[in-house]
């Protein structure tokens, strides 16, 4: 335990369980051992396509439930589970590391990027369908107008500045809603800029 146990701990939780608890983990395993025997190329290749494929479902999944309006705690608990492996997997590939070598090209960067953004948006309209379909009841809408724009904006005003004008939370489990999301999604800027920052190496003369 040259890291401490402490250390060694989380990174059993993340590496060992959490990791293979995400989704998406499963469709690029599949994906990766269709195409065993192939190049390094390939298998990224695999991994990418496993990875847009796992984006169009979890967007699918979300898109029906909201036409749905369906007020099923299986649906609640399972764009719960897509938000917090959202979160999770860009932590663990942005942060803590996966031990797995990543291209390095611009390709490869925009694509990254674009995941980026497509992971973003999706953090917020997750949000935004909590506090239409499920948690409406919990929260004064401006002018009592429950709607998709109203809930976009609140998921997006909440999760960058915490300030929610014309709503208003009317019970606690609302408010750790609320902070759920800007927890989340200030992970998810600080990551960005970290990323963005280049590292320099310090040349001693």
């Amino acid at each position: 335990m040259k890291n401490g146990f402490i250390f060694e701990a989380f990174d059993f939780l993340i590496r060992k369980i959490l990791f293979r608890l995400n989704l998406v983990e499963i469709f690029k395993l599949v994906a990766i051992r269709a195409v065993k025997g192939g190049n390094q190329a390939d298998t990224y290749a695999a991994a990418n396509v496993a990875i847009d494929i796992y984006q169009i479902f979890k967007w699918l999944v979300l898109v029906l439930f909201w036409c749905m309006s369906s007020k099923s705690t299986v649906e609640l608990y399972i764009i719960s589970y897509f938000l917090a492996t959202n979160t999770f997997t860009y932590f663990f590939y942005e942060v803590w590391g996966s031990n797995h070598k990543r291209q390095d090209n611009q390709e490869s960067r925009n694509r990254r990027f674009l995941n980026t953004c497509l992971s973003i948006s999706y953090h917020f309209l997750c949000y935004a369908y909590l506090y239409q379909i499920h948690f409406y009841t919990q929260i004064t809408w401006p002018d009592n107008i429950i709607d998709t724009f109203n809930a976009v904006y609140l998921s997006v005003t909440t999760g960058l500045t915490l300030t929610y004008s014309g709503f208003s939370p009317n019970t606690q489990f609302i408010r750790m809603v609320f902070l759920s999301e800007l927890i989340n999604t200030f992970i998810f800027i600080t990551i960005i800029i970290t990323n963005t920052i280049p590292s320099q190496k310090v040349i001693r003369r």
